[in-house]
């Protein structure tokens, strides 16, 4: 391996033996944006050897839902410039924490770019603290922040590395059954795909709870709402009895992976209710509004409790024997961070109507700019 710390044979003796003894996750990296030297603190953190972090090896080390934080240092490494960015890195013991990168390019005596030398900072403590701070803004209970905060964390440490094995696995079979078996491609890539979209639930579990702003564009409602309705038989089997009423060439500007959590739960909890009727029955029905569109899910079955009124709403309260108590209030939230609204219009024996907003263009303030 060729040393491309300072030059000077003390120089980078010196630079290893402090690089060593700081706190930092301190890396070096050569023009073709190779890693070529992680200090001691970098491999005890990750609990990896010298030799598996070079080249790329260290890449592994990413959540894979944080890639694109790469993109950042690419664009960095081609203009020979400085960068920082954040993504999640997995620790020794397989938890993955946010870090904050930071690199500067090095140059040789004459000019000519060497590559980078950067730093990696732990920062989970801090992005859990701004959490909890916008939860408290937001006049969430501190009892209940604490035990939705516990929740989100718990849920993606638990689920984010199983996901990111069994995507790995899948692209391993992929890549075993080659192209000469279509059959089986298919349904590993379907496979892949769930997981992925299971991945980009789990990265805005915190920002849903936080109300952080969606990442919205223009989506087609009709393909969204299609999508959601596979998505949903993948989870509850068949779909028999769901009719669709979305008008042709319904857009809407939202943050399609979050609205697809807000319909698949509304058609879960839709399905469950309708499920002991003769003749189960399950609707969604969109409708054309000044500056939104109305998405209603409609089914057949009991209907909710009178007495429920707007604690429906409230976190961990539910009727359900294994419920949670978490899907209408996570719904709201994702709805209302949309700048629109979710409310319950029609509830009797009958069966029940929920129904919710989503705007048809982007804020004002995104247009402007």
């Amino acid at each position: 391996m060729a040393d491309t710390a300072p030059k000077g044979g003390h120089a980078i003796l010196d630079f290893k033996e402090i690089a060593d003894a700081t706190p930092s996750l301190i890396w070096v990296s050569n023009a073709r944006k190779e890693g070529v030297w992680f200090n001691r603190t970098w491999l005890e953190y990750t609990g990896a050897t010298l030799e598996e972090e070079l080249g790329e090896g260290w890449l592994r080390r990413i959540c894979p839902e944080d890639v694109g934080a790469i993109d950042e240092c690419v664009r960095a490494f081609a203009e020979q410039r400085p960068f920082r960015t954040e993504f999640r890195l997995r620790r020794a013991d397989g938890c993955y924490r946010w870090m904050i990168d930071t690199g500067v390019p090095r140059f040789s005596a004459d000019g000519a770019f060497e590559g980078f030398v950067g730093s990696l900072v732990d920062i989970e403590d801090r992005k859990v603290a701004e959490e909890q701070r916008n939860l408290l803004s937001n006049g969430l209970q501190p009892s209940r922040l604490a035990t939705m905060t516990a929740m989100a964390s718990a849920f993606a440490h638990e689920l984010n590395q199983p996901l990111a094995a069994i995507c790995n696995y899948i692209r391993a079979a992929r890549r075993i059954a080659g192209e000469g078996n279509p059959r089986l491609i298919e349904p590993l890539h379907a496979a892949e795909t769930c997981a992925m979209r299971a991945g980009d639930i789990i990265r805005g579990m915190r920002a849903t709870v936080s109300r952080a702003s969606p990442a919205g564009k223009r989506v087609d409602l009709r393909a969204l709402v299609r999508e959601s309705l596979l998505l949903a038989e993948l989870t509850m089997g068949r779909r028999n009895g769901i009719a669709v009423d979305v008008p042709a060439g319904t857009a809407v500007h939202v943050d399609a992976v979050k609205i697809q959590q807000v319909l698949v739960n509304l058609l879960r909890n839709a399905v469950e209710a309708s499920a002991g009727q003769a003749a189960p029955r399950v609707a969604i029905v969109a409708a054309r509004e000044a500056e939104h569109v109305r998405i209603s899910v409609e089914d057949n079955g009991p209907g909710f409790p009178e007495a429920q009124g707007r604690a429906r709403f409230e976190p961990f309260r539910t009727t359900k024997a294994t419920g949670l108590g978490l899907g209408l209030p996570i719904c709201q939230n994702i709805v209302e961070a949309h700048g629109g609204r979710l409310w319950v219009d029609a509830t009797s024996a009958a069966g029940t109507r929920v129904c919710f907003t989503v705007p048809k263009d982007p804020p004002a303030q995104d247009r402007r700019g």
